[in-house]
């Protein structure tokens, strides 16, 4: 029984790890698409209401 206990402990730390990496690409990739939309709106905003100050006057 503490064989077959300590085979799967052994078995269960690279999936701990590969969990673990999957789960920190996943929040880079998450927290990167989200300051990517960000910027891109902010832009977006910024060069829109620059033009609407361009056209008042």
């Amino acid at each position: 029984m503490n064989q077959q206990q300590e085979e799967v402990e052994i078995f269960e730390n690279p999936n701990s790890n590969r969990n673990s990496e999957e789960m920190s690409k996943s929040i880079f990739s998450t927290v990167f698409a989200i300051i990517y939309n960000f910027s891109w709106g902010m832009l977006f905003l910024i060069f829109r209401h620059y033009k609407m100050i361009l056209n008042a006057n």
